[in-house]
């Protein structure tokens, strides 16, 4: 009954005033500081104002007088600064070219299929040779020249290393022509070029790396799990079975 006592004016100031003090309680929730966070912000300015005081000092033993005090509080505050290895020790050459590894088991599978005569050439074997270059062989020139890119070697090796990524499009373009003419012949040399360029790739960068292994995928030894074996191209993937001395899938009986 007070509100209505009130002039019209009043009224909207004093509405005024209690929204403006609500939205200035709301904006201070939201910029609300941690406790650390607001210590270690009075240190801060505590040891600026310490350092302006100094009489006769430069002024960059100030500033190393206010950011040791800064220093300081943080450690006591239990701030975490960045990982040592962000600035120390980090090598970025080396996980590039681990991504590059991660592909060479495919290739040493196809290459192996292929020389053992398990991929024969024709029209299914030569699908299963072109699937497994699209999946896998088409990031390697691409993941080779990320590695170039910042590796630093003696000259010739840096231009050669620059040249690798190109020469691997090549042959992978050329494997994919010999899985369109059916080639089992043509699809295993450029198997050995791919399997080779990576080789030489590792030849050339081994020194300023620590190259994880590999596990392979197929041992030779006859007692293959065929999902290792063939990945998402074999028949057990698909709950099939592979057919007597072929590599079509029949249903599992």
């Amino acid at each position: 009954w007070r509100r209505s006592l009130l002039p019209p004016r009043r009224l909207k100031l004093r509405l005024r005033l209690r929204l403006g003090f609500r939205l200035r309680v709301r904006l201070q929730l939201r910029l609300k500081l941690s406790a650390k966070m607001r210590v270690l912000l009075l240190a801060t300015m505590a040891a600026a104002a310490a350092a302006m005081k100094v009489q006769g000092g430069s002024r960059r033993a100030m500033v190393q007088r206010s950011w040791g005090a800064v220093a300081a509080a943080g450690l006591g505050l239990g701030v975490q600064g960045a990982p040592a290895n962000a600035f120390f020790g980090s090598n970025p050459l080396e996980g590039k070219v681990n991504e590059v590894m991660k592909l060479k088991p495919q290739v040493d599978l196809v290459r192996s299929m292929l020389k053992k005569k398990e991929l024969k050439g024709g029209q299914e074997d030569s699908a299963t040779v072109f699937r497994y270059s699209r999946a896998y062989f088409k990031d390697i020139p691409e993941r080779m020249g990320a590695a170039a890119g910042v590796a630093k070697l003696p000259g010739s090796q840096q231009e050669r290393l620059g040249l690798l990524p190109n020469l691997m499009k090549g042959h992978i373009l050329e494997l994919e022509a010999a899985c369109k003419s059916q080639s089992a012949e043509e699809q295993l040399k450029e198997m050995d070029e791919i399997s080779e360029t990576i080789d030489e790739f590792i030849a050339l960068v081994k020194d300023q790396v620590k190259i994880k292994p590999q596990k392979m995928l197929y041992s030779g030894d006859g007692n293959v799990d065929p999902e290792a074996y063939f990945g998402p191209f074999g028949c057990d993937f698909y709950g099939m079975k592979r057919k007597q001395g072929s590599n079509s899938c029949v249903e599992s009986s």
